[in-house]
């Protein structure tokens, strides 16, 4: 039965896979599924032998009478909210949630003044099923394998696969009657997370005391906090589908005077800075700025600071 994308289609083609006799009639509730009124219908069939062979499709066209009454009130009206496309991180929860209006009860009256359908049942409970389409059968089977017969359906993080774009479609269902059901869809696109720079141990003091032979030698920056917020979370402990990016580390060190210093991409997370005026340029506020990147996805952070003030 066509057209695929007609609210009810789905509902009626289950039906028509359990027919087998050459002649079927629709029942009133199969009939309650069909979006009327003036809406055409095809109808395809095809005869199979007991060898195997099959003849050519047969199809004819049924419309639905513009003076019929709304019966297309049977079945419950559902939709996703959010319902717009959606950009998730991969390091962040989904929620999705269907939500369904009920259709009026046998004899009352819809919204628009017509007669309600008879054929709906008598009791109000329904039933859910959530199934992710449009991605790769691996990726489909990390969503279809979580809690997906509620009405809210809730994805964990690091479940998504950043890059992938997902279709999330959600059919509602009187568990008296599944034929009479409704199905609809939200759209996913899966993104990295951010990646985040930190720098251990706050601003500096640094007196001239400090160097040798009366202090230390150097002063030591740890930066092994930074994490990719798609895989770590700052620890949360959770690992998001795909490797993790090795982190690189750029260093740039500005003079009081807002001049660059120096700029450092070898050290990596700890950054050995020598007490020294080569090091160290003059008295002052210095600023020490980090930023991290992930060359794969080409991501880079915002920057962290802190200040080393020399004295």
């Amino acid at each position: 039965v066509d057209p695929p994308d007609t609210a009810g289609a789905d509902g009626v083609r289950r039906w028509l896979a359990d027919q087998s006799a050459p002649t079927i009639e629709l029942p009133p509730d199969v009939q309650a599924l069909l979006r009327g009124p003036g809406v055409t219908y095809t109808f395809l069939a095809t005869a199979r032998n007991h060898f195997g062979d099959e003849s050519a499709v047969a199809s004819v066209e049924v419309r639905t009478d513009t003076a019929m009454p709304n019966i297309a009130k049977a079945y419950p009206v559902v939709r996703v909210v959010p319902d717009a496309p959606l950009v998730v991180r991969v390091g962040t929860d989904v929620k999705l949630e269907a939500l369904v209006e009920l259709p009026p009860p046998s004899g009352g009256a819809c919204p628009d003044g017509s007669a309600a359908s008879t054929t709906r049942p008598s009791s109000d409970t329904l039933e859910y099923t959530w199934i992710a389409t449009g991605v790769s059968p691996l990726v489909s089977q990390s969503l279809n394998t979580l809690v997906n017969n509620d009405r809210v359906f809730f994805i964990p993080r690091g479940t998504l696969a950043a890059g992938e774009t997902y279709t999330l479609t959600v059919t509602a269902a009187f568990a008296d009657n599944a034929a009479l059901a409704q199905s609809a869809s939200v759209e996913l696109r899966a993104e990295h997370g951010p990646l985040v720079a930190v720098i251990d141990g706050g601003d500096r003091l640094v007196t001239l005391d400090e160097a040798p032979p009366l202090g230390a030698a150097a002063l030591v920056v740890n930066a092994s906090r930074s994490y990719d917020a798609s895989v770590d979370a700052a620890g949360l402990g959770f690992t998001a589908r795909g490797a993790a990016p090795t982190l690189a580390y750029n260093w740039t060190l500005y003079a009081p005077n807002g001049a660059v210093a120096w700029t450092d991409t070898a050290s990596g997370a700890e950054l050995t800075l020598p007490l020294d005026m080569a090091t160290l340029p003059g008295l002052g506020a210095h600023r020490l700025e980090l930023r991290v990147g992930d060359a794969a996805t080409g991501r880079v952070s915002a920057p962290a600071a802190v200040t080393i003030t020399v004295e």
